[in-house]
């Protein structure tokens, strides 16, 4: 049933000529949503036969794009750098995503847009929507430029905090070797949502974020 419907809506946009990723990330949040009614079920009524997160798979079809199988949530707080680059390539993979972000949706290029299904903290600190995230997670990584500072500090102090496994990647060296290593801590530490979290923009403007895109694509592809 949700193959047939998300098929619908996304054969809809193609006929209409919409903008294909905008299109491609409208169909992504759709689906994001359906997977979540269904684990909703799941918890809810055990005789509901709903497939776990990690079995469920959409055949939707477009022009250029195939749908990869959701193996992770990702959850993201939004901000420029890193956390956009978690969005955008788990979107494009038709990978779910949710996460916590400021009051406002706020970030430091303004208002966190609305394609992102994001759900607003009370306040508008940063340091509250990066706490829970972490809290929310099974795990976070960390892809990291440099020492860890600021808020990146903050993700792997409170990872610890809560006993959630935090695995640091140097974005700089990045290699096949961490991408190894990456599916390994997945496994070993039975990782089903997880948390990505680095820099914002700024820290190094017009690196971080197309960095982050292609480690990401690696790593979650």
């Amino acid at each position: 049933m949700v193959a047939i419907v998300v098929k619908q809506f996304c054969s809809q946009l193609f006929e209409h000529e919409y903008d294909l990723s905008l299109a491609l990330r409208i169909v992504a949040i759709a689906r994001s949503f359906l997977l979540g009614l269904l684990i909703v079920a799941e918890v809810g009524n055990k005789n509901v036969a709903a497939l776990p997160v990690n079995t469920v798979s959409v055949t939707v079809e477009s022009p250029s794009t195939k749908l990869s199988h959701p193996r992770l949530w990702v959850v993201s707080g939004g901000q420029t750098g890193v956390d956009r680059a978690a969005l955008d390539t788990a979107m494009s993979l038709y990978l779910p995503v949710r996460g916590w972000c400021p009051k406002g949706r706020l970030a430091e290029d303004g208002t966190i847009s609305s394609i992102y299904p994001l759900q607003e903290t009370p306040g508008t600190e940063y340091a509250v929507r990066t706490e829970w995230n972490v809290r929310d997670s099974d795990g976070t990584i960390i892809l990291a430029y440099g020492e860890l500072a600021g808020g990146t500090k903050l993700t792997a102090e409170l990872a610890h905090k809560y006993k959630r496994p935090v695995l640091v990647l140097d974005a700089i060296t990045f290699s096949q070797d961490d991408i190894a290593h990456f599916h390994q801590w997945i496994q070993q530490n039975h990782i089903r949502i997880l948390n990505v979290a680095g820099p914002r923009e700024s820290a190094k403007p017009g690196t971080i974020y197309k960095r982050a895109r292609n480690i990401l694509q690696q790593l979650l592809g």
